[in-house]
Parts: structure tokens; sequence; C-alpha cells
């Protein structure tokens, strides 16, 4: 697992630029870094579920809403998306709130990291990769690089996806055929 001075440092070595000292730096490289390094984990984190990133939580209903549904919960803080909803329910993330039709929600969803979190050597990757790209065009004036860099990113995400699974009994999905069947 790497330090996120580690993970600027990579992505500013895939930029061909000279590496950072601390993220305390006072360099436009360091600078840059700043800007974008928590969206960049926050975009990777959307990439897929990692498993070092999922939690479990059951909320509790806190008021009802207008209308269409019968309960209202607060998403979590750290909350980046979710998974799965063990309540078998229909529900609908709307800024802050999640609304359901019942008193309590089983969740099971993607939480914000922090740099003490042990992640999948993948993820890393992945994460620096997101990183470099955000800050190709700054540092180095080249949108090709920074394509190419969102596209290693975007290919990188489904091996590492299939990294992350083999710790787990594969989850089986219902595919919805309504939108593949001809009128």
């Amino acid at each position: 697992m790497l330090t996120d001075l580690q993970i600027a440092n990579n992505a500013l070595g895939r930029l061909g630029c000279e590496r950072i000292s601390s993220l305390e730096d006072n360099s436009k490289r360091a600078r840059l870094v700043n800007d974008f390094l928590e969206s960049s984990r926050k975009v990777t984190l959307e990439m897929g579920p990692w498993d070092f990133a999922t939690t479990r939580v059951q909320l509790s209903s806190i008021g009802t809403p207008a209308f269409e549904f019968t309960h209202q919960f607060e998403v979590p803080d750290d909350h980046i998306f979710i998974i799965k909803e063990y309540n078998d329910e229909e529900y609908k993330v709307e800024g802050e709130l999640i609304f359901a039709n019942t008193d309590t929600l089983l969740l099971v969803y993607v939480y914000e990291i922090d740099e003490d979190v042990k992640r999948s050597p993948n993820f890393d990757k992945a994460w620096y990769l997101n990183l470099a790209a955000e800050m190709a065009y700054s540092l180095t004036q080249n949108n090709s690089l920074k394509d190419s860099l969102m596209a290693e990113a975007e290919l990188l995400a489904p091996r590492a996806m299939s990294y992350n699974a083999k710790g787990s009994t594969p989850t089986e999905y219902t595919i919805d055929t309504f939108l593949t069947q001809r009128l």
C-alpha cells in the first residue's frame, strides 16, 4: 500500500515530472497534487465495489418525505456509492437523503477512505493513473497524454475488480431484460 506522497510521486513520474519531497512543498507540482489528490481517489473508488472500502450499515428513518416514499434516511457522511440495498425495497438517493418504503434500511456501500486504509496494489495504480491524468495538461500541456492515462486507468479497473472479487463468493446479478426485448 502506497502513501499519499508515493501516489503523488508515481503520478508525477508517469508524467515525466520531477518528484516532490512532501505534499506541503511550495511548488506547482505539489499544489496540483493537493488540488487533485482527493478527487482522483474518489473517482477511483467509484470505479467499483472495492472490498477494502466496503461497509455495511443499518439506517433508521429520520422522518417522512413529502410524497412518493414513506421514510427518509440520511446518507452516511463517508458514502461514495451504494452497492446493494438488502430490504428488497425501491429506494432513491437525492442529495443527502435516501427515500424508501421501510423504516429501517440495510445497505452495503463504498465509503470514503483515508491514507490509513489498507488498499490493493491495483487500486493504488488506478488511483495514481487517475491523478496523473488530472494533472497531465497542467504540467505537460499534452492532451493526448491525459487521454492515454485515463484510458489506461479505465482498462485497469476491470482487472482490478477481478482480483478484488477473488476474496468473496461470486455475486449473482439479475439482468433486467426489459430494455433488451423487442416490442
